[in-house]
Formats: C-alpha cells, structure tokens, sequence
C-alpha cells in the first residue's frame, strides 16, 4: 500500500528516514518541476527555496536543487522564515517556493511547504499528484545540478524587512521577543527594533539543533519569566520556521490563540478592514470566541484544521483574516499564508493606538475552560472503527449537566490523537476529557502526554 506523504502542511518526518532524505528531495523537485510546467505551461521555471535553523537543511536544500533540470532558476534565500520564502516567491514572480522546514518539531525532524507563485501552500490535490510523480521516478544518478542557482539570501531578507519599514509605530516600553533559535532569528528582531527601541530578544542564538528546545511558541516559560523579569509590555514567541506565534501579558500570564484572533478581528472591525464583518477559524478554536464575536456583529466561520484549509475557506468567504488557535494567523492585507510577524506587528499597534494593557484586550474575548491532551499512537485507526467511542460520547453529554464538546482528531504531522474538551466549569472539562481519555487509551494501549 502507498504511504501518504504529504500531511495537514507539507511532507514531514525525522531526518534520515524516508521520505525526510536528500535523495527523495531530489525526485520531489523533478516530480514539482514536471508537474507545474504542466500546469502553467511553460518551458522554464523561477523557484525560490529556503529553510530554518536545523542542522539538515541545507543537505535537504541540496537535495532539492541537483533534481531541477537546467530549465529552472533557484533562488537559495537560505535561513528565512516560511512565510518570507512565500512573500520572495510572489514578489519575484516566481512559480513556486519550497520551505525546507518541520516547523514547531524537534531539530531531529525536517521537511517541506510547498508554494505557488501567490505565496500559497498548494492544494491537497496539486500535493497528491506531485507526491505521486515524485514516488514514481527512479534515484538520480549523482548530485550535480545543473539548474541555475543564485544566492538570494541577503537581499531575501532585506525585502521581507522592508515590508515593515513605513507602518508609523512606535512602541513605548520594554517587550521580550523569542524566536525559538529558529528563521525568525534573522528576520524578526531587526523588524522590531525598529517599532520598539526597548526590545529584549531570547531565542535567538540557533546552533543546527537547538531550534524549538525549550523556547519559543511551544515553550513558553522562559518567555513568560522574562516578561516578568523585565517588566515588559507583552512577551511575543515565534515558531521554527515563524509562521506561528505565542503571546504573553504583561503579567507574564499567556494569551490564547483564540483571544489573538479576537482581539484583531474587533480592531480591523472598528476599522472597517474586516471584510463582510467575518473571520475564519477551525473546528478546534473555542466556541467562546464565537459568542464573544458576535456581541460586536462579527461573525466566525470554520474550517478543518490547518492554516491552508483556513486560508481556502476565506477565499471561498471573501474574508480579510482568519487563522488557527495554534497562532497560525492569516492576514490577508499582508500575506496569503500565516504569519508570525505580521500578527506580532498588528498586535502591538492595536496596544499602542489603544493604550491599554493585553490583560484588558483579552478579558473581552471571553472563552469556555479548555483542555488539550495528546494521545501517542503506532497507526491512526478511522475513528469511526473504534467500538464505543460513540456510545461514550453520548453518555457524557446526556450525564454531564455542564456538558460543551469534546473534538478529537489526528496530528497531520505526528502519530497522535488530540483530544480537545470544551465545558462550563473546570470540573466538568476535567471529568469529561478523563473519562475520554481513558477510553481511548485502553482502546490504543498507549500513553496520554500533556
């Protein structure tokens, strides 16, 4: 049976293991460059690549380039952070971009986002007929390429920096900027500096294998003590390849990614840059974010989780901005793809023009108590086959007075099962994701992780 290699975004998997190898990035790039010449119907192609921080990329970077065939221009942007390499990709009229990346993962993984000429993730069905040339083609004998390569790293950085230069904000105020020692190390502080003089950056001295350990969006303690430590105004974290953000408080208390998305939705509201007064979440953002919306006539919209299916939805929709709780946040006066610093740029705008604290702006997104656990698995069984599940769900909600939702779905990049549970109380949250988790476990064998 063929093995799906192409997840919620992108191929990734531990470097050194198929499909995560120099050898088959090589045939994904001829798979790419046959299929998109196809597609556009030309003869010759203009690619941009780039990659984080981790120690493989470059290897992977390589592999991608001895595949092209001497029809295609690359343009090597080096470490920059995905939603750059989309931004370079558009802005140089290029066909496509590949972000050699595992994002919010450990250094030990690695893979690719795949671009079109828009700076956008490509379609599911535009990855599975790629992924299905790529499969087909034999290993190419050596590594020389003869595609005509540039090294565009400077100048990439330099115009994705530029696109920040004129937005007239000056933040007061020390803030605490992590950028996981992952692409937005070279992109993001010398953004900032320039809006918030007093600004102190951690996560920010990346070694090939240090990228997302113990910092950045999915680390946030060290962030959270340092906001405390300095006093600072707000703590903003990033993820490996800075398409993703956390946010911290002044009180070095965190921010939700659902109460993110409410606060800029209320200020391009007020604005009038909302279009058709809505935004796109997914099935995972908290129903509270809906009701909060809604007391301000904004409406929210969901998708499947993944920035790419938010990102299609609001095509579809017409809307202006939309995103993930995660910090995937997609504002399309800016980028067609989520964007770390973009969101981080508006976000401390609306503090400024505002004048208050993130501990106000939040309290007026109001969400329902919460809980995520993870269930580690060996195969991602339909949830449909496995016996009961239904039965229990059923009995929760009828039982439980203070019954919201219970979500469960699998990781699109790992071998979990995320069980999400939403109710009116804590107790209830808790009770409620005990009793699910348990269940599923006896029916997987394996370890809940926090």
């Amino acid at each position: 049976m063929t093995v799906r290699l192409f997840g919620t975004d992108g191929i990734r998997g531990l470097f050194g293991q198929y499909p995560v190898v120099p050898g088959f990035f090589s045939r994904l790039a001829r798979a790419t460059e046959t299929f998109f010449s196809q597609q556009l119907g030309k003869n010759s192609l203009r690619v941009t690549i780039g990659c984080d921080t981790r120690s493989s990329g470059e290897a992977l970077i390589r592999g991608l380039i001895s595949g092209f065939s001497d029809k295609v221009n690359v343009f090597h942007c080096g470490v920059l952070p995905t939603p750059a390499i989309a931004y370079i990709s558009r802005k140089l009229g290029c066909d496509c971009g590949f972000a050699v990346t595992a994002s919010h993962n450990p250094y030990s993984d690695n893979g690719v986002k795949i671009f079109n000429g828009n700076g956008e993730k490509v379609s599911h069905n535009w990855e599975l007929a790629i992924e299905k040339l790529a499969q087909n083609l034999a290993e190419k004998e050596g590594d020389a390429s003869i595609a005509k390569t540039v090294n565009y790293a400077a100048e990439a950085r330099e115009k994705f920096c530029a696109l920040f230069e004129n937005i007239g904000l000056n933040f007061s105020g020390p803030m605490v900027l992590d950028t996981a020692n992952g692409a937005g190390t070279v992109t993001s502080p010398s953004i900032l500096r320039k809006i918030c003089p007093d600004l102190i950056v951690i996560g920010d001295k990346p070694d090939g294998k240090n990228i997302n350990a113990g910092c950045g969006s999915e680390n946030i303690t060290t962030l959270c003590k340092a906001v405390k430590d300095y006093e600072a105004a707000v703590g903003i974290a990033h993820d490996g390849d800075g398409d993703r953000l956390a946010v911290v408080d002044e009180s070095g208390e965190p921010v939700d990614g659902d109460q993110i998305l409410g606060i800029i939705a209320k200020y391009l509201f007020a604005k009038n840059r909302l279009k058709n007064n809505l935004i796109v979440a997914t099935e995972q953002s908290n129903s509270g974010l809906d009701g909060s919306l809604s007391k301000f006539g904004i409406r929210v919209l969901r998708s499947e989780v993944g920035d790419r299916n938010v990102y299609r939805a609001m095509l579809e929709n017409d809307a202006s901005m939309g995103g993930e709780e995660s910090g995937h946040i997609i504002l399309r006066e800016f980028s067609n793809t989520g964007d770390a610093i973009s969101a981080a740029v508006l976000l401390l705008k609306i503090m400024a023009e505002s004048e208050l604290p993130l501990s106000v702006l939040k309290a007026d997104i109001a969400l329902l108590p919460k809980k995520l656990r993870n269930i580690r698995v060996e195969r991602k069984v339909p949830l449909n086959e496995v016996s009961g599940f239904g039965e229990v769900l059923d009995f929760l909600q009828k039982s439980e007075p203070d019954y919201g939702r219970v979500f469960v779905r699998y990781s699109g990049t790992e071998n979990k099962l995320r069980v999400l549970v939403e109710a009116r109380s804590e107790p209830a949250v808790d009770k409620i994701l005990t009793c699910v988790c348990e269940f599923l476990e006896n029916r997987f064998i394996m370890k809940t992780q926090s």
